[in-house]
């Protein structure tokens, strides 16, 4: 079908850590390759932008995990456009190897920037078609997490040059990343983890010192995280991860 897209190749080695799964910031960036390639497909995507001033940022975004995919396992990365409403569209992710169907699902919602003053655009009014399919990969639909206020500071860090996209900002795989690596400092097991919500409160730039706390919860099989700009005090970055 013209309006799906799916991209399939084998997990690289250097995708994956000592257990030979994906990383999960490398799933991350498998969602968004397939994504910006999509867009890029249809006529909606980063160059189709760039002639109105805008970009794609990402909000918000579940993952349901099955399992990883492990190293040189041929993955493929299935997505749709589900629909859009004024400054919000959604994404759908469908993840399967030849063996398994469905290892991995998620929902996304993004916006669209204006790249000088960064403000939302009412999608409805760009002329874009975006070839929506109304299937959903979940039952309930994706919502936006909050900062939260009980927290206990885990580490800081100054933001690098490589962390940045074209844009400028700090790639949205990368807090994912270093949450999982203060995970592991902690001595979190990382292959419990059975589905992921992020969202993604302001934007990061090269130089800006951030702090990365852990957050109260009161499930026992529930974590959460979330990296705050030092320099005014704002939540960048929420993550809520669900364990078996």
């Amino acid at each position: 079908m013209k309006n799906i897209c799916e991209i399939s190749h084998p997990v690289a080695p250097f995708e994956t850590g000592p257990e030979k799964t994906i990383h999960f910031h490398c799933l991350m960036q498998r969602l968004q390759e397939v994504a910006t390639a999509h867009a890029e497909r249809e006529g909606f995507g980063i160059t189709h932008l760039e002639d109105k001033n805008s970009f794609w940022v990402l909000t918000s975004i579940k993952v349901e995990i099955e399992r990883l995919p492990v190293q040189e396992e041929l993955f493929t990365v299935k997505t749709w456009a589900k629909g859009v409403k004024r400054l919000r569209a959604f994404r759908e992710f469908l993840c399967s190897t030849p063996d398994e169907h469905g290892i991995i699902k998620a929902s996304s919602e993004w916006m669209v920037l204006e790249k000088e003053t960064g403000r939302p655009q009412d999608i409805n009014k760009m002329g874009l078609d975006l070839l929506p399919i109304p299937d959903a990969v979940f039952d309930v639909p994706c919502k936006r997490l909050r900062a939260q206020t009980n927290v206990d500071l885990l580490s800081s860090k100054r933001v690098p040059y490589s962390v940045l996209d074209s844009n400028g900002h700090v790639n949205n795989t990368n807090y994912l990343r270093w949450c999982v690596d203060e995970m592991r400092f902690s001595g979190f097991e990382l292959e419990k983890i059975k589905s992921l919500r992020m969202s993604f409160l302001s934007e990061l730039f090269e130089g800006d010192k951030v702090s990365i706390y852990s957050c109260e919860t009161d499930h026992e099989k529930q974590n959460r995280y979330q990296i705050v700009r030092d320099n005014d005090e704002i939540p960048v970055f929420a993550l809520e991860i669900e364990c078996s």
